[in-house]
């Protein structure tokens, strides 16, 4: 097995690993044994969402800062660290078109990121079932 291949399957194991422990600490105050059906799939679906969702919004920060949208905070903190430091004011800081320029070349792609896609897909498509299985039994 070649070194990416073993990296991308560390790396869903990992988000695995972590999704299952806050779905864990979600249930885990509960009594699941006393607590009727329809309360233990909401609670499920409950505790499924809170990764899913998780999962997702860290993919879509970042593919936008991939996609670029970042770069202009991160040019106005750059300055601002500068400024405040008193041996940097002496250098002339770069033109924000010399920085967007030196951030295309750093760019990196998006693509080792899917498994949070992945994941955080699964864990919302299982928290749909719950959510379905409780308006079954929901009275």
């Amino acid at each position: 097995m070649n070194k990416e291949l073993k990296v991308k399957i560390y790396c869903y194991i990992i988000a695995v690993v972590i999704a299952g422990l806050m779905v864990w600490g979600m249930i885990a105050r509960y009594d699941f044994a006393t607590l009727s059906w329809a309360d233990r799939y909401r609670y499920l679906s409950d505790a499924f969402t809170i990764p899913g969702l998780l999962y997702l919004m860290i993919y879509a920060l970042i593919w936008a800062s991939s996609m670029g949208a970042l770069d202009g905070i991160g040019y106005l903190l750059k300055n601002t660290v500068a400024a405040l430091i008193p041996g940097m004011r002496a250098k002339k800081p770069a033109s924000y078109f010399e920085y967007m320029e030196k951030r295309k070349e750093k760019r990196k792609p998006i693509n080792r990121f899917r498994f949070l896609l992945l994941v955080g897909g699964i864990c919302l498509i299982v928290a749909i079932v719950f959510i379905f299985l409780f308006y079954q039994v929901y009275q």
